[in-house]
Formats: structure tokens, C-alpha cells, sequence
């Protein structure tokens, strides 16, 4: 009896204990490594929802109910603590920071993600990759480093805005310059949304009166802490009608608690001169010359006599000869400095920085400037609120040159200067500069920006968050400029361009996560509502034929020589936005997404539209039997996903009736119609655009498989994805009858498919290793297919430009050129009409063809190659796709090796399969000037033009020309030759022409590979530095734009306009820079 007794009060006991554990409440502090409070951990009793979370002060309090209790902590940034709890009431916890989980978290819009729970394919590019190379725009800095993303860095001038596609072109505009407003993707920096279009109106082009800076010139690379792409459509979808074309998410560096933290950077370097066109001169120009007269020009032409020019072997015209193009290019320098300092405590942080970037562009009177400024200041006034403000100041000043198309290049420094000064009329020695042009004109473009934000967050209870947010962005674009007449053609033209743009943002959210308490279970969902309002108003002025030059204003100037334009535009865009994902022991993800966007652009029928997403995944590397006999396999994922979006890049009235004044352009009476009514002047309106009530939204359609690989410990990772997105309604201006009243309406009608592989396979070489020596590469390769799927009028193709075709089943804007079939070899070759019995014209009817004339292709079978009855029509029918300048694969290769505190940074990047028409060599040899007053004479070696024998030309055997250019005498082209022999030109006796127009012979492949960036580092030991109160110093020297292998003829198969894919020789260059820099944190 006793011994039972004696249980049962044991047994009580246990009991007591148990119950009076399981109600008993413990509290705590939890800090970093700094002593510095944590607010807003999760604080969590393991196997139970049982949970809290740390206020302002770092502290908690949580009441227990286990029976054997232990608290899980876990905070973005920092590794998970796992705490015991014993006989203690009060803790204080010390969590360590965890770098690889802060790039193991992406941001997806609206929410951030870990890796592994992704269902969509978003690619993050890590800040510290990219913030010590020198760069004016931080978009150049993301070319080659994301598979799919592409950036066309097709000019070299400092600041310019370039091209940039994810996973391909997905509209087609009747203009290049529309093409590039409607196909970039939508830029968010730190949640506010940059808007593509901000100095584009009705009537205004960026690129021809405004700035043409890029959109986000204003940002400092040294504040990004990381960028986000999200590619497919279920990820870019949460952003709806601006997600078509892809999101880049840009997040700008925040305030960490602590003490205060000071970073400061720095580089100087400078930029080189690139490499000129080939040209010769003096004896090697004069030989050239002369060897051309004799064997092309006729022999009546021969027998009266040559040029007296080329009589004489002294005659200054080709002594003393001088390449003209260095004097317009320049060795420029690069400064950037950069400083940031940073502190917190329990109730807040902040965070404050200054940058300061200048770039001498390497032609004269260009150049870039960036002076920017940032506040991020977050206040934690309670446990359960969180407010967060950013400030983003940015002033741009970009000198554009001597050129109104932007691209800073005057061309008369290649076509139009003779290499002998006695050559150039009222430019001799005692004469005007050859540099007028750059010394007396001026083209400022300025931009001054303001992006800020200002965020409330409310933890209604651990589980649910409340979040409103306002943000602005400001963007005030300026273009100044000014063009001497002595450096245009006695013209002295000026001109004043002012934008200002204003985009602000509301956005509430609520979000909601709850997991089981035995972790099987994850559900998380949040709802936006979302309002956006862009408002638009520009002011230009334009003038020509000004008085003097020392007027370099808009003042004096004639009234029929200026024109004057204001405008105005404004859309909004309200949205609700619904999201849920739930996910089983972060094995199985499913995520779901619906948006629906109301925009003012499109008619009341219309003006809505609804973009749905789903994607899952399986993480089949999680399953017990890949665990069980594929233990080397770390992470293996199947991802699947669809989704659709739109694009409303559309003009701010494009479905409305549009009314026109404009009477033309210069040299006219007046900038308006005018009538009278009852004896007063008028202003009469002509209609311009017909409405259109069923314009609407432009769709893409997204499906996209991805796979997801890690093996041995992550040192062999694989992302590959297979993608196929339709875009269909792109709009198009539809010509109307003169009996409609109106001019054109905007209509829906072109379709677009991309499809597409792309991969990223990243390796760790050499892993862990007694020697200390680290490898890793990544390798990023895309292919994607680029077709146009529709057209209006029955898929009836169309030209951009006499040459640029879009058409059904090809790539947009592919070249159609007369296909070359080498050269006649003699007159009897010539075809003969047999509707008329003559030998077929060429050039406009003009010049017959003949031995050594150009042989084309006679596709339909007419006899008409290249000209409709002799009338110099131009035969479209024996026209022929050569080409286009989409790239069929692109990507990047990044190398680092590292071993104690160095590491060496390569970073190629490459694109095959670009076709390029190489205009720049067509018009050199286009016309050539026997004299010296003809422009700089090339000097392309082995062009294979016709020989011909010598009872062809006179009995004149070849001279030195030949050898010039890599031909032995007596050498013959034949029908292998790649140009035709050159015709002399009846109108003047020193003028030799070569066919020029639609030849493809000067379509070229322009694949290349480029070593971008080569950087070497230099991190110092911490013992050294220590003892200067340091806690880094990193000094590095980088070189950008190393070496290019590729087979092109030009200069650069970048620099090439785009998307027209021309090379005129006149894009600004793409210079190789060398900088050194430091970098100290203290």
C-alpha cells in the first residue's frame, strides 16, 4: 500500500511539473554578433505554431506549450538559432548574419522568395559582380552575365541608353525608334517603377530631341545590392500590363543596425582611341589612284588626259598626306568617387550616400557626368511597426557632340575631308579648323531625377502584414543645343528640348504565411490594390539659318525658320492584384496569380485586362528515394509555369480622334493653316486620326519548362529553360482614303512568336583544395527564335526602309537585297530582254550591264533583274532575305580565380549568327575620287574586284593597285570575285562608281566573342589593416573591351545601329578603359 502511495505521488508531481512548464512565459533579447537589437525575428516553439515576434528593442516575451520546450529564431540575413530551454525565465540570444542565404533570397515583385521555393524562372545578378567596373549606365553592366537577358551596347558614348531584350524582340513598330519603346522591359528600383516611355510623346521622339540619356543613368552601381530579371511570364505577370517585355528588379542598398560604418571608393582611369578605318595616303594614295584611272576610266577619258592632279609625282595633293580621322577622337580620363556611411540601433537605421562620376568620351566635345545622392532611413517605433523611407537623388550631364542622331560622330571626318589640306575648299592653312565642328558647336543633355518612397508596415499579428506604400519618380530632361554655320553647311541652327515627367504610385498589401507546426504545410497569399498615375509635359524649340554665330541662342531667328511645340500627356492605371502559393515540406510548390489593369490609354470597352499566371514545381531531390541512392545529388527541380501579360506602350490618345495643325515643316509661311472666318484668321485642324473604340491591350501568351540541378556539395549547378511566348494584337497605323476624312487608325494586327532555349552552368573547378586556389566559372548561353507569326492585310509584308523588310515567318526587320551571283564575264554574257531586245540596265537605268558589272540572281524568271524595263524601277521580286541582325545564340562566360587575398575576374561575352549590312565599306567604294578632294581613300586589303584581261581594258596590264591589296599582276577575280569592277562616272572626270544599292555583298556575318572585363583584386590582410582601424581595403585595376575574335570586316560588330542592323561607320565607338581603384571600409 505504501509503495502505491508513494507512486501516485511521484506521478502527481511529474504532472504538476509538466503543467506548470507548459504555462510558464519566457522572455528574452536577441541581438547580432554587433550587440545590436534585432527587430521583427521570428521566434517560434519547435513542433508548434506556438510563436512571437522580437520588437524594436530586440526583445520578446512568449508564453510555452511543450512539455519539453525549445524557441527556433530565424531572420532574412542571418542563420536559424535553435534555443533549449532550461530552468532560465530570460535569454539573450546572439544570431550570426548568413551571406548565402541573402543570395538564396530573390525578389519576385511584391514579395521575396527563397531559391528553392521558386516556380518561375527569375535569374538574380549579385551587385558585387558588377560595382568596381566603370560604367556610365548600369544597364551596359548587365550584358553577358544573365542567359536570355540581352543588351545591344551598340554605342560607345558615355550615358546613352541601349537596347535591351529579355528572351527576345516581342514587338514590331513601323519605326525603329517605336520598336525600342515598345519592346524594353520595365525597370523597378527599390519597388518604384521607372518608366520606359518618360520622354516619349505624340510628336516627340526621344532619341531625336531629348536627351536620349538612359532611363536609369541617374543610378549609382556602388548602391546596388542586387538585380532581379524575372523572365517568364508567371513572374513578371504580378506587374501585368508592363510585364510583357520582362521586369528587372533593382534593389538599392538599406541600413544595417550597428555601429557606424563608413565605405568609401574610388577609381581613375583612363580610355583609349580605338582602332580607324584603314585608309592610305601620300605615294601608296597617289599610286592607288592612278593605277584606278588607268585600268577603269574609258579610253576617250584616257586619251584627253589625266587629271593634272596625278601628273605630278610632287604634287602636294598626295605629299605630305594626313589621316584626319585622330584629330577627332581623343585619350579621355574616368573619375568616380563614391562614399556611404551607415548605423543603427533598436529603434532605427539609416543609411546615407554620395556619388560623384565623369567620363571624357573619347570623341571631342563628349562626355558624361552623374552626381547622385541617397537617403534610406527606417524607423521601428514598435514591435509591431516598421517605416521605411528611400530618397534617390540623380543629375545627369551628358555632351552629345557635334551630332543631332545622337551618336556623336561626325562623318566628314571619314568620307568628306581629303587627306590633302591643299584639297579642302577654304580649309587650307590659313583658312577655318577641320575641328569646327566640335569646337563651336555645343549639345548638352541634362537629366535631374528624384525617385523616392515612402512605407508603412503593420504586423496585425505574426502571420499577417499590413503594407501601404507612395512613391515618385522625377525626371526632368533638358537638351540644349547649338550648331556653328561654319561646321553646318552656313547654317547656324539652336534649339532648347524640356521634359518633365512625373510617375507616382499607391500601393496597399496584404500579406499572409502560416506554416503548420510540424513544417509539412506552407501557405502564403497576399492582395494588392495598386493606383499609377504618369503625366507627361514638354516644351521644344527648334530653329535653322540663324544669323551669326556668336548668337547661340533661339534669338533673331526668322519665323518661318522656327519651330515652337508644347505638349502634354497623362495616363493612369489602376489595379488589383491577388496571389496565393502553398507548398508541402518546400517539396511540392504550386503558385497562383490573378491581375486585372484599367488603363485611361485604351476606350471604356476595352480599357481592362485580366493576366492570370500558374506554376509549380517539384523538388524531386527532396523524395526519400533520390536521397537514399543519389546522395551526391543536392537539388534537382522540374518547374513549370504559365502565364499572360500585356503590353500598353501604346500613345496616350491612340484610340481617340486626333486633330492636327501642323502645316509642315521649315522654309514655310506659317507652323499653321490659316483661313479666315468673318474676316478674322484662323488656325484651321485637320484630322488626323480616326478613333478606334476596339484598340486594346497588346497580349503575350508564356509557357515555360525549366529544370533546377546542384550535385557534390554545389560545386556543379545546371539552369536550363525551355520558353515559348506568343504575342499577338501589336498595333499598327493603318492608312485611311482621302474620303474618310482622316489620315490613318491605330489598329490591333501583328503577332510575334519567341521561342527559345537558355542555360547557366556554373561550376566550382577546383573546390576546397590544401593550395588555398578557388575556380569557378559560369557559363550562359541563349538561343531564341524570332519570328513574326502575323500581319494585317492578309500577312502582306511591309518595308520599314527601301531595304528593311518585316514579313511573315522571319525575324522583324531582316534585310531583302538583289542576291550577287559574281560578275558578267564578258559582254556576250549579258541576258537580253526578249520582250524588248535589249541588254538589261542597272543603277537606275543608267549604266548597261557589261564584263565586270555585277551578276544578280533572276529569282522569278523574268529577265527584269533589278530594273523594270530600263526605267530604273527597282525589281522587288528578284529581291531576296539575306539576313537580319537578331543574334541566333548570345550569352556570357564569367571566370573567377582566386587564391589567398586575390582574385582574378574574366568576363567574355558573345553573339553568333548576326548578319550586318556593312554600309561604312559600301560607301567607301561606292565613290571613288581620283583626286585628292574626293574624301580619305580606304585602304580594304584583297577585295577581289573584276581584272578582266587586257584586250578587255585596253591592253593596260594591272599595276600597283593590285599589289596594294594583296594581288600578284595578272591575278583575275573572275566570277569569284567579290565586287565589280569599278564604272567611271560620265558626269565627271574623277568619279568612279560601284553599284550600291541592295547589294548583298556587303552583308557580312558579325559573330564575335569579346573579352569584356579582365579586373584583378587585391584584398589586404586583416592583421595589416587592423591596425590602421580598418576592416577592408581592396585595391584592383580592371580593363573593359580587352580583345574581340571575329571574322567582320568593320570596325566593331557591335557598333552597329539596331535595330536596323547598319553599320554607316558612324556609331560612336566602343573604346577599351583602364582604371585603378580603391576600396576601404571602416
Amino acid at each position: 500500500m505504501t509503495k502505491k502511495l508513494l507512486f501516485l505521488w511521484v506521478m502527481l508531481c511529474i504532472a504538476m511539473f509538466n503543467a506548470a512548464a507548459q504555462g510558464r512565459q519566457v522572455t528574452g533579447t536577441v541581438k547580432d554578433k554587433d550587440g545590436v537589437a534585432l527587430p521583427g525575428v521570428s521566434i517560434r516553439e519547435a513542433g508548434t505554431s506556438n510563436g512571437t515576434a522580437s520588437g524594436s528593442d530586440g526583445k520578446f516575451s512568449l508564453t510555452l506549450k511543450g512539455t519539453n520546450p525549445s524557441l527556433e529564431l530565424t531572420y532574412m540575413g542571418y542563420t536559424k538559432a535553435t534555443l533549449k530551454v532550461d530552468s532560465r525565465n530570460d535569454y539573450t540570444i546572439v544570431m550570426q548574419t548568413d551571406a548565402q542565404q541573402l543570395k538564396d533570397v530573390v525578389i519576385t515583385g511584391y514579395e521575396s522568395k527563397k531559391r528553392k521555393t521558386l516556380t518561375t524562372a527569375v535569374t538574380r545578378l549579385e551587385a558585387e559582380e558588377i560595382q568596381n567596373i566603370p560604367a556610365a549606365s548600369v544597364v551596359n553592366l548587365l550584358q553577358g552575365r544573365v542567359a536570355g537577358l540581352a543588351v545591344v551596347n551598340n554605342s560607345g558614348a558615355p550615358g546613352i541608353g541601349a537596347p535591351v531584350f529579355i528572351r527576345g524582340n516581342a514587338s514590331v513598330a513601323s519605326s525603329f525608334s517605336d520598336n525600342r519603346i515598345y519592346s524594353d522591359p520595365l525597370f523597378v528600383v527599390d519597388g518604384i517603377i521607372i518608366p520606359p516611355d518618360r520622354a516619349s510623346a505624340k510628336g516627340f521622339s526621344v532619341n531625336a530631341l531629348g536627351s536620349g540619356n538612359s532611363p536609369i543613368s541617374w543610378l549609382n552601381p556602388s548602391d546596388i545590392e542586387s538585380i532581379d530579371v524575372l523572365k517568364d511570364a508567371a513572374a513578371a505577370a504580378v506587374y501585368g500590363s508592363r510585364g510583357a517585355n520582362g521586369v528587372i528588379i533593382i534593389k538599392t542598398k538599406t541600413a544595417k543596425s550597428g555601429k557606424p560604418k563608413v565605405d568609401l571608393r574610388a577609381y581613375t582611369g583612363i580610355t583609349f582611341t580605338p582602332s580607324l578605318f584603314p585608309i592610305l595616303g601620300g605615294k601608296a594614295e597617289s599610286d592607288a589612284k592612278t593605277d584606278i584611272w588607268n585600268r577603269f576610266a574609258p579610253y576617250d577619258a584616257r586619251m584627253s588626259g589625266m587629271p593634272i592632279q596625278m601628273t605630278d609625282s610632287l604634287n602636294p595633293y598626295f605629299n605630305n598626306s594626313t589621316d584626319w580621322q585622330s584629330l577627332y577622337f581623343r585619350t579621355g580620363q574616368i573619375q568616380n568617387y563614391d562614399a556611404s556611411i551607415q548605423a543603427g540601433n533598436e529603434m532605427g537605421n539609416y543609411r546615407i550616400g554620395a556619388g560623384y562620376y565623369n567620363e571624357d568620351g573619347i570623341v571631342l566635345n563628349t562626355g558624361f557626368k552623374r552626381y547622385t545622392a541617397n537617403f534610406t532611413g527606417r524607423l521601428l517605433p514598435n514591435k509591431k511597426t516598421t517605416i521605411l523611407m528611400q530618397t534617390y537623388l540623380g543629375r545627369t550631364d551628358r555632351s552629345r557632340g557635334n551630332s543631332k542622331n545622337g551618336q556623336g560622330i561626325n562623318a566628314q571626318g571619314i568620307w568628306s575631308i581629303p587627306s590633302s589640306v591643299y584639297a579642302i575648299p577654304g580649309k587650307n592653312p590659313a583658312g577655318g579648323s577641320l575641328l569646327d565642328a566640335f569646337s563651336k558647336n555645343r549639345d548638352k543633355n541634362y537629366t535631374n531625377s528624384i525617385n523616392t518612397s515612402l512605407q508603412l508596415m503593420y504586423a496585425i499579428t505574426p502571420e499577417l502584414m499590413f503594407t501601404s506604400t507612395g512613391s515618385l519618380s522625377y525626371a526632368n530632361d533638358k537638351r540644349n543645343y547649338f550648331y556653328a554655320a561654319v561646321a553646318n553647311n552656313g547654317s547656324a541652327d539652336a534649339g532648347e528640348y524640356n521634359a518633365i515627367n512625373n510617375s507616382y504610385t499607391f500601393t496597399n498589401q496584404l500579406s499572409y504565411s502560416h506554416t503548420t507546426k510540424n513544417n509539412d504545410h506552407n501557405f502564403g497569399a497576399f492582395l494588392v490594390q495598386e493606383f499609377n498615375k504618369n503625366t507627361l509635359e514638354v516644351t521644344q524649340i527648334d530653329a535653322k539659318k540663324g544669323p551669326l554665330d556668336p548668337i547661340q541662342i533661339v534669338q533673331g531667328y526668322s519665323p518661318r525658320n522656327t519651330v515652337t511645340k508644347t505638349g502634354y500627356g497623362a495616363n493612369a492605371t489602376s489595379s488589383v492584384l491577388g496571389k496565393v502559393n502553398y507548398g508541402f515540406r518546400e517539396k511540392y510548390l504550386v503558385d497562383a496569380s490573378l491581375r486585372a489593369d484599367g488603363s485611361s490609354k485604351l476606350a471604356s470597352n476595352n480599357r481592362w485586362g485580366y493576366f492570370p499566371t500558374l506554376s509549380a514545381a517539384w523538388r524531386i531531390a527532396e523524395e526519400p528515394f533520390v536521397k537514399n541512392n543519389l546522395p551526391w545529388l543536392n537539388e534537382a527541380k522540374v518547374r513549370l509555369s504559365w502565364g499572360k501579360n500585356a503590353n500598353q506602350y501604346v500613345e496616350n490618345f491612340a484610340s481617340v480622334n486626333a486633330l492636327t495643325g501642323a502645316a509642315g515643316g521649315f522654309d514655310e509661311p506659317s507652323d499653321l493653316y490659316v483661313s479666315t472666318y468673318g474676316g478674322t484668321p484662323v488656325a484651321v485642324q485637320n484630322f488626323a486620326q480616326m478613333q478606334n473604340k476596339d484598340l486594346r491591350w497588346e497580349y503575350s501568351d508564356q509557357t515555360n519548362l525549366g529544370i533546377e540541378l546542384s550535385t557534390f556539395k554545389g560545386r556543379i549547378s545546371l539552369i536550363a529553360d525551355l520558353y515559348q511566348r506568343y504575342t499577338e494584337g501589336g498595333t499598327y497605323d493603318e492608312q485611311l482614303p482621302t474620303s474618310a476624312g482622316y489620315s490613318i487608325i491605330k489598329k490591333n494586327g501583328i503577332d510575334v512568336l519567341n521561342k527559345g532555349f537558355e542555360m547557366t552552368l556554373s561550376v566550382d573547378v577546383l573546390g576546397k583544395n590544401k593550395l588555398g586556389l578557388g575556380w569557378t566559372t559560369r557559363f550562359m548561353l541563349a538561343k531564341n527564335v524570332n519570328k513574326v507569326a502575323k500581319l494585317p492585310n492578309n500577312n502582306r509584308p511591309f518595308f520599314v526602309d527601301n531595304v528593311t523588310m518585316v514579313k511573315v515567318g522571319s525575324a522583324p526587320y531582316g534585310y531583302v537585297f538583289m542576291v550577287s551571283d559574281g560578275v558578267w564575264q564578258s559582254d556576250a554574257e549579258v541576258p537580253v530582254d526578249p520582250f524588248t531586245g535589249k541588254k538589261l540596265f542597272f543603277d537606275y537605268g543608267y549604266l548597261p550591264y557589261r564584263a565586270g558589272s555585277p551578276r544578280f540572281l533572276d529569282l522569278n524568271g523574268d529577265y527584269k533583274i533589278n530594273d523594270l524595263n530600263g526605267d530604273g524601277a527597282r525589281e522587288v521580286n528578284d529581291r531576296l532575305w539575306v539576313g537580319d541582325p537578331t543574334p541566333k545564340i548570345e550569352g556570357g562566360w564569367v571566370n573567377t580565380l582566386t587564391w589567398k587575398g586575390l582574385t582574378l575576374d574574366m568576363m567574355f561575352n558573345f553573339k553568333l549568327g548576326v548578319k550586318v549590312v556593312n554600309s561604312a565599306m559600301q560607301r567607301y567604294w561606292n565613290s571613288v575620287k581620283v583626286t585628292g578632294s574626293g574624301g580619305q581613300f580606304p585602304n580594304y586589303t584583297k577585295q577581289e574586284y573584276f581584272n578582266g584581261d587586257s584586250q578587255d581594258w585596253g591592253g593596260i596590264p594591272p599595276t600597283g593597285y593590285y599589289d596594294i591589296y594583296g594581288f600578284a599582276p595578272g591575278d583575275r577575280g573572275g566570277v569569284d570575285a567579290r565586287f565589280p569592277t569599278l564604272d567611271y562616272w560620265t558626269g565627271s572626270i574623277q568619279t568612279f562608281w560601284n553599284i550600291y544599292d541592295y547589294k548583298s555583298a556587303f552583308v557580312e556575318d558579325a559573330s564575335f566573342m569579346r573579352l569584356k572585363n579582365l579586373m584583378l583584386s587585391y584584398n589586404l590582410p586583416m592583421p595589416l589593416i587592423k591596425r590602421f582601424g580598418l576592416e577592408r581595403m581592396m585595391v584592383y585595376g580592371n580593363v573593359e573591351n580587352v580583345f574581340i575574335l571575329t571574322k567582320y570586316s568593320g570596325r566593331d560588330p557591335e557598333a552597329i545601329e539596331f535595330p536596323s542592323g547598319y553599320d554607316r561607320g558612324r556609331n560612336y565607338p566602343l573604346s577599351r578603359k583602364m582604371t585603378l581603384g580603391l576600396n576601404v571600409t571602416f
